[in-house]
């Protein structure tokens, strides 16, 4: 896979990332059907690739959350299991949502 470096130059920027890190995404299936669709949606504009069956990108349990989360995991949350899923393609472990992130993806 090509890098595109005039479209995602700012996330190869990223020590994290960088050039390799960047194909890597491009060119690893993942899997976010348990995320909201908007995970999948921002997941793909960040250049990653999404085939079900592949490396299942699980949701976490509420309790994973810093703070109370009822019935569905918040409206907003499918950006974090797109950064999750990068997190993972990229080797980095998982972390726990913080409190005002969380506060700040609820719709009101």
């Amino acid at each position: 896979m090509t890098v595109d470096y005039a479209r995602f130059g700012r996330q190869i920027a990223l020590p994290e990332v960088g050039p390799d890190g960047q194909r890597r995404l491009g060119e690893t299936p993942v899997d976010l059907s348990a995320w909201p669709p908007e995970a999948s949606s921002l997941y793909l504009r960040a250049g990653g690739k999404l085939e079900a069956g592949h490396l299942r990108v699980e949701a976490p349990p509420p309790a994973a959350f810093e703070g109370p989360v009822t019935g569905p995991l918040p409206f907003g949350v499918g950006a974090y299991g797109a950064v999750e899923a990068a997190r993972q393609v990229l080797g980095q472990p998982p972390a726990t949502v913080p409190a005002g992130l969380l506060a700040r993806l609820r719709v009101r």
